[in-house]
């Protein structure tokens, strides 16, 4: 069976998850987190793209992602995790393959089903009973778009922007929902999404989609005869609405605040990379110009 094409249309968000070989451990330590998420954040700022939300695990690690720029997402994963592979082969002497081939991506409709997946990545180590609370979870970004802890990496999604009044208020709607429990339903929803790789949207988003990209983003239901196939979506309900526009005003309201985003950080990040090192560290010959 052919690869599924990837989708490289600019200004989609994603939930990316990648997994070690065999459901082997990719993350030993601290500061293998830190150097894949320090990775992450030079790559977005390089190739255009922007992490809203992260939950690095020791075996696995999900992001909501998304690409400002056209193919954004696939090079960044590209470098990354070439870039860590080789990073952890240096630092624990060993050979061979870290991840369990490619990752996954599905598109996240972003007026319906961006909360409920922001939320399932927010709660993997208290599901994986690796945390006791949300906030206790080291490496999430919980604590960035919960309660504002300052990231160069994470910028909260535009989206947020309706549930409050100001960013106060868009923090305490998001603490609370993120306490709400995860339907069943929903956890299945997800899962089922990213791992065939198709959109996690309603019929008339992913319909959409699919007109816009040429790729597929549906399932074929099983034991269909010839030239019957059944179309099955993620949420397969219609309730009655009218497809969906990616070329409405409020898009592309969404679109121009994203590429202020994304400038704005890469400045930031730009601007700390020029600033002179004024301390040495133990063991260097002489200060870094």
């Amino acid at each position: 069976m052919s690869r599924k094409h990837r989708v490289h249309h600019p200004f989609l968000t994603f939930h990316v998850v990648q997994r070690g070989t065999n459901k082997q451990t990719i993350f030993w330590h601290q500061q293998d987190a830190n150097v894949f998420l320090n990775y992450l954040l030079t790559d977005c700022v390089r190739y255009g793209a922007i992490v809203h939300n992260y939950a690095v695990m020791s075996n696995h690690f999900h992001l909501l992602v998304t690409q400002v720029k056209r193919s954004a997402l696939s090079k960044v994963m590209q470098n990354v995790g070439s870039r860590y592979v080789t990073f952890i082969n240096k630092k624990y002497e060993r050979v061979g393959a870290l991840f369990q081939g490619r990752y996954f991506a599905s598109v996240v409709q972003t007026e319906s089903y961006l909360l409920n997946t922001m939320r399932y990545i927010e709660n993997n180590p208290v599901r994986a009973g690796m945390a006791r609370s949300l906030f206790s979870a080291t490496n999430t970004s919980y604590r960035t778009t919960a309660h504002g802890k300052p990231s160069s990496l994470v910028i909260p999604h535009p989206h947020l922007c309706q549930y409050g009044a100001d960013a106060e208020e868009q923090r305490r709607f998001y603490q609370e929902f993120c306490r709400q429990p995860v339907a069943e339903e929903e956890l299945h929803q997800i899962r089922t999404a990213y791992r065939q790789r198709v959109a996690v949207g309603d019929r008339a988003f992913s319909e959409s989609l699919e007109k816009l990209t040429g790729i597929r983003q549906h399932s074929i239901l099983p034991g269909s005869a010839k030239g019957e196939k059944k179309k099955l979506y993620i949420i397969d309900s219609d309730d009655g609405k009218q497809d969906y526009s990616f070329e409405s005003e409020e898009r592309r309201t969404f679109e121009q605040e994203l590429i202020f985003l994304h400038d704005q950080q890469a400045e930031a990040w730009y601007e700390i990379k020029r600033r002179p090192r004024l301390l040495v560290r133990n063991g260097d010959k002489k200060p870094a110009k």
